[in-house]
């Protein structure tokens, strides 16, 4: 479905990534894992059209993302959410749902605030049934009016989850979507996110460092380490592979593991 073909990433003269590639299989949970400032979120934002490598090609489908904006993802059922929150705070959960499915339909991004008024009133009564259903789903209906700026962190982060899935995308880049959750709650989300592949047919590509949940739902795991690939498999693989090991924990700490066995 998503094919990174050695893109490489530089900001004024400092490579973040270097000649990465990677394959996503339709209808799989593929995580992107890697020590912080690996590249994780850049490679991200070059699949979104935030950023434009300096070389390489990013094809869904077949097709050149790199020809696109980042506006004209939504239209190819491409949906993100973010490792900061991009919630609009003064509107209710379900009015940021609600949002997800204007964009759907529109196949754009949201508009500006200005526009929000507009957008959301009169509410389209199928809309709000389906907006209403994606916040059941991931434990936030009883919240549903709360306003998203009085909701904690980890329900903030599940709101984001489901307005992106309010556009019903193919693809779900899900940016650290476990950060800030508790137990409870990462494995709801778990449970939501093979749901999502299993009954909606979606395939999901996320970056992650709580490795509980990206050993549990993960078809196939690529490892960054500055900048570079050094290892892709599938989860027991990536467990016991002594590279991702020595990124994680560094030489010194190997070395005193293996001298105290």
């Amino acid at each position: 479905m998503l094919d990174v073909h050695n893109i490489s990433v530089e900001f004024g003269g400092l490579k973040a990534v270097s000649d990465f590639s990677m394959q996503v299989r339709q209808g799989s949970i593929h995580a992107l894992i890697g020590p912080n400032g690996a590249g994780k979120s850049t490679v991200f934002n070059c699949i979104s059209r935030f950023y434009t490598p300096n070389q390489g090609s990013v094809k869904f489908l077949g097709e050149e993302l790199l020809a696109l904006n980042a506006s004209e993802m939504a239209s190819r059922g491409i949906a993100r959410s973010f490792q900061n929150l991009e919630l609009f705070a003064e509107l209710s959960a379900l009015d940021n749902v609600l949002l997800g499915t204007h964009a759907q339909h529109q196949g754009t991004a949201i508009g500006p605030l200005a526009r929000l008024k507009r957008l959301l009133s009169p509410p389209d009564k199928a809309a709000t049934a389906f907006a209403e259903s994606l916040l059941e789903r991931v434990g936030l209906a009883d919240q549903r009016h709360v306003l998203a700026k009085d909701m904690n962190f980890g329900h903030q982060k599940l709101l984001e989850l489901a307005r992106a899935m309010a556009i019903r995308p193919r693809l779900l880049l899900l940016d650290e979507p476990a950060a800030g959750l508790r137990n409870r709650e990462i494995e709801s989300l778990d449970r939501i996110l093979k749901e999502m592949v299993s009954r909606d047919g979606m395939t999901v590509l996320l970056v992650e460092h709580v490795m509980q949940l990206v050993m549990s739902i993960s078809d196939d795991i690529t490892v960054l380490a500055f900048g570079k690939k050094i290892a892709e498999g599938a989860p027991k693989d990536i467990a016991t592979n002594p590279l991702v090991i020595e990124a994680y924990l560094g030489t010194d700490a190997v070395a005193q593991a293996k001298g105290a066995q």
